[in-house]
């Protein structure tokens, strides 16, 4: 509450009357990152969304042919259109350029205009303008002082047009007005902007909203970035990081959901101006009377999430604790919300804080089917990870999301992967079990290993030592697939394959200095494995050095 206060009075946060992304079906607005990109194909039905369809609109004081076609996807939203519009270099249409035209059906007139902002090359080149149901036509209309009319409801239904299509859902009116208009329709791939939580089309609406000024927060946000006070992992996404900041525009705050922090803003019921209060204020700020209404809407989750690295550690009170764990070392989340979450921590934390509230950034990437397709339940591709814990084991799960994986990049989940993995876990057990039967029936002791003992152990003392150094290098540098990889090809395919089977006469023979340096190396070898298979290494190490031992405190 009160850094949004704080925003609020630095200037940062305004109320505005614009266009924003509505659910009719879930009954609210959403920014730009909760928008959901969905294709369709160029042979989709009128009634499924697709489509492209040509409507004439008729000269006023032309001829009783003389008109102008315009190429839209949506029809039934011409009733709002405030002007059609083409390039002002496009020699096929100079001599419409200023003249006015009817709108079909409601026959009200409009300008043709000229704005760069056309493309030429769609439709006929020649589109209409919809300032109240398109965002691209909701800043032409800015540019042109033009004014439109809101034809869809909050509740996805025509309204305003006077017309037999109010009432009608978007999809009904568009396939009732082609056909009673007998327009001509043709074959159009697009991409349709649904909502993110029921895939329903989402409608651009005019409603009135808390924004927050983006610019001066993003460039000091994208100004740690470039400096170092920020690092990302894997480094690809720095320039990812770098270009959303570079595009946000301002970020649209309010929701009308019930589950969510309630905006702290309060309207004079007199004067109809708001004001904005951290506490529940006794009287009205602007007038001193009691008149004032609370705004019903609800924050942004991704706002109330931005503040979670300071808001946690300031609710405590304690100076201290604050200064110790702010920023923190690394945040670790999915590349899918660096946007949504990552970018928006790192503008609100700068700007509550002065501090970034993180220095490093690890992204980890998506788990998809084994085909390296999306899991969902309409697919029948969805894994039960709790299942596969039952079957194999917690530690396979764990190691096959990491075994043989790109840093950031998605992992394709197969079962073979993770029998895998069980396997890997079987064979630690036996390593440990192994050796643990060699220390227990360890014979007397040889005075000294033979020179080729020796000669096996020192290749494998220095094969380790590398081992080590690239561990710790690829550790501290967020590389955890390349660290499980040299573990898992060391341990199974050069330490139980190939050195295990060189000493096991010595050892045999009783050599306690052999048992004692293999022991020594897998011990290691535990600790380093420890953070992706914790289960199996902590086990196998209290087998190893007893029960009240553990391989974390090692």
């Amino acid at each position: 509450m009160k850094h949004s206060k704080k925003l609020h009075d630095d200037g940062l946060v305004y109320r505005d009357n614009k266009l924003v992304n509505y659910c009719c079906k879930d009954g609210t607005s959403f920014s730009d990152l909760e928008v959901v990109d969905k294709e369709i194909a160029e042979d989709t039905p009128i009634d499924a969304e697709g489509g492209l369809f040509f409507i004439n609109y008729q000269v006023v004081n032309g001829a009783q042919d003389d008109a102008i076609t315009v190429a839209t996807t949506r029809p039934e939203t011409m009733f709002g259109d405030a002007a059609v519009m083409v390039h002002p270099s496009d020699e096929r249409y100079q001599h419409l350029i200023g003249k006015t035209v009817r709108i079909p059906v409601i026959h009200k007139e409009i300008p043709v205009i000229a704005d760069e902002y056309v493309d030429v090359a769609f439709g006929t080149g020649a589109v209409k303008v919809t300032p109240l149901h398109d965002f691209n036509d909701f800043e032409v209309a800015k540019r042109h002082s033009l004014t439109g009319t809101q034809v869809i409801g909050f509740d996805g239904k025509i309204m305003n047009t006077g017309t037999k299509y109010d009432g009608l859902r978007v999809i009904k009116a568009r396939t009732e007005l082609a056909k009673d208009l007998q327009l001509v329709v043709a074959q159009h791939k697009k991409v349709l902007k649904v909502c993110y939580k029921c895939g329903k089309t989402l409608e651009p609406l005019p409603k009135e909203q808390w924004f927050i000024k983006v610019r001066p927060l993003a460039d000091k946000a994208k100004d740690a970035v470039e400096k170092g006070a920020i690092t990302i992992y894997p480094k690809r996404f720095k320039q990812v990081m770098l270009d959303w900041l570079d595009r946000f525009h301002d970020w649209n705050i309010s929701r009308q959901i019930v589950w969510g922090i309630r905006v702290p803003a309060y309207k004079c019921v007199t004067s109809g101006e708001w004001f904005v209060s951290v506490n529940t204020p006794a009287a009205c700020e602007k007038c001193g009377a009691c008149a004032f209404v609370q705004d019903e809407d609800t924050f942004d989750t991704w706002f109330s999430s931005s503040q979670w690295p300071f808001a946690t550690l300031k609710a405590q009170h304690n100076p201290e604790l604050f200064n110790y764990f702010y920023p923190t070392t690394v945040m670790e989340t999915g590349y899918d919300i660096l946007p949504a979450w990552v970018v928006r921590m790192s503008m609100i934390g700068l700007y509550a804080t002065g501090k970034v509230p993180f220095t490093n950034v690890y992204l980890h990437g998506m788990v998809r089917d084994k085909k390296g397709l999306k899991m969902s339940k309409s697919k029948g591709n969805v894994v039960n990870p709790l299942a596969m814990v039952e079957k194999y084991g917690a530690d396979a799960l764990r190691a096959t999301l990491v075994f043989q994986t790109t840093p950031g990049g998605d992992v394709n989940f197969a079962e073979d992967k993770i029998v895998g993995m069980r396997n890997f876990s079987n064979k630690l057990w036996n390593i440990g079990r192994l050796i643990k039967t060699y220390a227990d029936n360890a014979a007397t002791p040889a005075e000294k290993p033979s020179t080729e003992a020796q000669e096996i152990l020192k290749e494998l003392r220095n094969m380790h030592t590398e081992l080590e150094k690239k561990v710790h290098k690829n550790m501290n540098t967020y590389q955890f697939a390349r660290v499980f990889d040299d573990m898992y090809e060391f341990v199974w395919h050069q330490f139980a394959d190939v050195y295990i089977e060189r000493l096991k006469e010595p050892v045999r023979s009783g050599n306690i200095e052999v048992l004692e340096e293999m022991k020594k190396i897998f011990s290691v070898d535990l600790k380093l494995l420890h953070p992706f298979m914790p289960f199996v290494t902590e086990a196998v190490w209290k087998e190893l050095y007893g029960e009240d031992t553990s391989v974390f405190d090692a």
